[in-house]
Formats: C-alpha cells, structure tokens, sequence
C-alpha cells in the first residue's frame, strides 16, 4: 500500500476481512474495494466474477514459476490440503535463497505480508503469482533479493507502512479460528520485527513471558506499539493507568518496569 494512502479505522478492518476471505496482496485488495467504494460484500462479488479473481491479467515469469515448483517439491509436503503449496522446509530454501536468516532477520516476514499470505510458513500458487507476478512485479529470482530488501527498507523507514506491516504479523500468527496469540509466538515475533524499535523490547518480553503469562490480545498487540512510541524513553511519570487508554497488560507493565528500572 501507498504510504500516501491514509485509511480509516473501518477501511483497514474492510481491507483485512476482504484479504482473510479472499487471500489477495494488500494492493489487490484495496483496488477491489476502491471500486466497489468500500463494500465488502460487493468487492468480494467482483473479485469472484473476475476472470479468476483477477489473476488471469497477471503473468508470471518461467524462471518465478520454476521457482515456486522449487520450493514447492523442497517442502515435502504430504498434507492433502496443503500438497500444492510451499511450507516450512521450502520456505527454509526461500530464505537460504535470499540470503536472510528467518530466525534473526524480518525479511521473510515481509515477503508474506507482500504476498499476502493468509496461513503461518505456507504460500499457495495464487499468492506466489499474484504477489510476484502483480504487486512485486519481478521475473527473476535476484529481482525478487533487491526488490523485498527495498520494500523491508520501505516499511522499516514509514510508520504507516509499519504499523499495517505490524498488524499483519498478528493476523498471520493467528491459529485458525483463533482470537488471541499464544505469550511465546508473540515473544519471538517481537523480538523479530521489532528489534531497534523499542529501547526496552527485552523488558517488555522478559514481563510477558515471566509475570504476564497470558495469551495477547489484538488490543494489546496493536497499542504496544503505540505505547513504544508514547513512553520511548521509559518515563511513566504522565502514564495514568486509571484513564482505562490501556490494556491491562500494558498497565501493569509500567509498574513492574518502575520498580526494575530502580534496581
């Protein structure tokens, strides 16, 4: 998405139920909802009628289809659902790929986000082509390397493109059927795509993991964020837990982060 496109709250939550029913890229679907002037029902009603939801306009390169086929038999797959797809071990051979480390680097993560993929390590066709051959527009695998690292830069130097980068990492932790994040996949994705933009991110886990213990919240995986940048420099001394603009999580927080940072 544009960092000049500013969306309302109600928009966002429009584009992201569209992109869970329809698995799309983020500029798909806001295209589909711009035209349909933001009406879900519609916007899903044209993609469907469209001549293959659309992909058909787009073509992907020979060298990007032997790719996806690459990753596709790297992942020895033998789940019927997921049989055609690229999972965990040809994700592993993506990264390897593109030189990035999953575990330490956020890279792969913005990939996803790129492609639009709606399950945890798992990329279908209709995501890899209507990422690669539609929003990345690239044809060859070095284009893909120089292309993802720019847009990780792009998101990485924008708020807004952050925040919805931000928001995506939820989503995509989400188990099926899920509302809330399990406190040590939500850790490690912390840890991930936040590293350098929290001062105190180590505090903020080492509370979740130690003191916190719960499953987080969309609420409280959203405001975190904002709290980052509200109390940087972890001065509490205007936070008024009793004005209820917090999660709970985030309230108690505080407090146990005054009394370490006194020790």
């Amino acid at each position: 998405m544009s960092s000049k496109l500013k969306l309302t709250s109600t928009q966002k939550n429009t584009l992201q139920q569209f992109r869970n029913i329809t698995s799309t890229s983020e500029k798909v679907a806001t295209d589909f909802l711009k035209k349909s002037n933001w009406e879900l029902d519609r916007a899903v009603d044209d993609y469907y009628n469209s001549t293959n939801g659309g992909l058909s306009s787009v073509t992907l390169s020979k060298e990007m289809e032997e790719a996806f086929e690459k990753y596709k038999q790297a992942s020895n797959n033998t789940n019927e659902d997921t049989i055609n797809n690229v999972t965990l071990d040809g994700i592993l051979e993506l990264a390897k790929d593109l030189e990035t480390d999953p575990e330490s680097d956020p890279l792969i993560f913005v990939l996803f986000y790129k492609l639009g993929c709606k399950s945890a390590y798992n990329i279908t066709p209709d995501e890899w082509k209507q990422g690669m051959g539609g929003d990345l527009k690239v044809t060859k695998m070095d284009q893909l390397k120089k292309k993802i690292s720019q847009v990780k830069s792009d998101i990485y130097n924008d708020n807004q493109l952050f925040k919805d980068f931000y928001e995506y990492v939820f989503d995509y932790s989400l188990d099926e059927g899920a509302k809330t994040v399990p406190p040590d996949i939500a850790i490690g994705q912390w840890k991930l795509i936040m590293k350098g933009k929290y001062k105190f991110l180590d505090a903020w886990c080492e509370y979740i993991e130690k003191v916190f213990k719960k499953a987080i919240t969309a609420d409280t995986w959203k405001l975190f964020l904002d709290f980052t940048k509200n109390y940087a420099t972890g001065d509490y001394k205007d936070y008024d837990a009793d004005a209820g603009a917090w999660p709970v999580a985030i309230d108690d927080f505080c407090v146990w982060h005054q009394e370490k940072l006194k020790k």
